[in-house]
């Protein structure tokens, strides 16, 4: 009974459904040998282009779920950097369903416009994670201009969108912070900073 007992744990939790997870999956390196690091210079990646609250590494961790150790990966280890969406433009049209009233940000096709954010480069498993925080939001395809390099990428666009709310003053520091940190064009910080 033991051994039946321990083959159903193992069973189990060796492949948890993203949902139960309460922080992303780490990517360990193993580095075994010139092999090994040849095999994984092709890991599949996935980047995630970040224009909200987490353009801020120190929110990024936290909605990661992995800011409360330091054995966890930190937002450096994904390589952050500064990105442009062309033609589309930044609103606050996604209710927080966790406080009423208050808008969360969102992106929307604009000629002519510009989003400006963070671009990380997560695993396939972190982008799974991400999906099961970013409620209220659906992912989108995109392509971003990194440096003078166009990107393929992921971002995240509201499910259902409605004018009138206000956004939260915590979602705009965090933006702020991560406009500053990574490094956002003046004119964009100037924008995130003004009134919303």
């Amino acid at each position: 009974l033991n051994i039946m007992g321990e083959n159903f744990v193992v069973k189990l939790f060796s492949n948890v459904p993203t949902e139960w997870k309460t922080r992303a999956p780490v990517q360990t390196k193993k580095d075994t040998g010139l092999l090994d690091r040849l095999l994984s210079a092709n890991d599949e990646q996935v980047f995630y282009f970040a224009y909200g609250k987490t353009m801020s590494s120190t929110i990024f961790e936290r909605e990661m779920g992995w800011a409360e150790s330091a054995s966890l990966p930190s937002a450096s280890n994904f390589h952050p950097r500064s990105a442009r969406l062309q033609d589309y433009d930044l609103a606050f049209n996604v209710e927080d369903e966790h406080e009423p009233g208050s808008a969360l940000p969102n992106i929307y096709f604009r000629k002519g416009a510009c989003v400006e954010g963070v671009l990380y480069s997560l695993h396939p498993e972190q982008m799974a994670f991400l999906d099961t925080v970013e409620t209220g939001y659906r992912r989108l395809s995109i392509s971003v201009l990194q440096a003078d390099n166009t990107v393929s990428a992921i971002t995240y666009v509201g499910k259902r969108t409605q004018q009138g709310f206000k956004p939260r003053q915590a979602d705009l520091d965090g933006m702020l912070d991560g406009a500053r940190e990574h490094e956002l064009s003046d004119t964009y910080q100037a924008r995130l900073a003004g009134p919303m």
